[in-house]
């Protein structure tokens, strides 16, 4: 009887001491994301880059909900598409592909997310989250119409260029993982890892350039 009265006493301050820990943890904070994205649609990753800022209130040990907005880009188009004898002596000195893409891609999205603690101590958090939201993208293609040839030397002669653009209002999803460690009382610092992607998966062009993309950010956070 005296085994069962003093765990029992045990487990009363061990859940005492742990809900007073949650008391005092971090629940309302400020969220500064900043990294790298890899889109898949597009040809060639240059100057790729997500930035997100997000508000985060953790309701009880095993959740919390995140309202955020964020920025994500993609560029590698070039300053001298509109001079076509620019255009040739890149083609003919870069030994280009034959179907070539240039392409630029900005996406705005605002939305909420849903956080499952697998950690959440005063000190350490890890999640796994689910969000949606709406987005809208910008995209830009430069490509051509036609191209001509030397079939003796292999030389472009001659390229007719075609500009095309488009946007998008849709919904998305995004899932991903987060981990911060606090530093100091106010100030934690973090990493995330995570999908953005189209709900409808509406294709722009006749050359799908979707706003889906995979990213890799670090987080700044500081407790309100």
């Amino acid at each position: 009887m005296k085994i069962y009265l003093t765990s029992l006493l045990y487990l009363s301050f061990i859940y005492a001491l742990s809900a007073q820990e949650f008391k005092s943890n971090h629940k309302k904070s400020l969220i500064l994301n900043a990294g790298i994205a890899y889109f898949p649609d597009v040809f060639e990753q240059k100057n790729n880059n997500v930035l997100e800022i997000g508000y985060k209130h953790i309701l009880s040990n095993d959740f919390a909900y995140e309202v955020f907005i964020n920025r994500s880009y993609t560029n590698n188009t070039k300053s001298f598409f509109n001079s076509n004898t620019q255009v040739l002596e890149y083609l003919n000195r870069n030994e280009s592909p034959l179907f070539f893409n240039w392409e630029k891609l900005e996406t705005y999205a605002a939305g909420i997310k849903g956080h499952f603690y697998v950690v959440n101590t005063p000190k350490t958090e890890f999640s796994i989250y689910l969000g949606f939201g709406v987005y809208s993208s910008n995209a830009k293609v430069q490509t051509f119409d036609s191209l001509g040839f030397n079939l003796e030397t292999g030389e472009i002669t001659r390229v007719d260029t075609a500009l095309k653009k488009d946007s998008i209002n849709r919904p998305f999803t995004t899932p991903g993982f987060s981990f911060r460690y606090w530093l100091w009382e106010k100030i934690a610092i973090g990493i995330n890892a995570f999908a953005f992607f189209e709900i409808h998966n509406k294709k722009v062009f006749t050359q799908p350039i979707q706003a889906n993309f995979y990213s890799l950010v670090f987080n700044l956070n500081y407790k309100l």
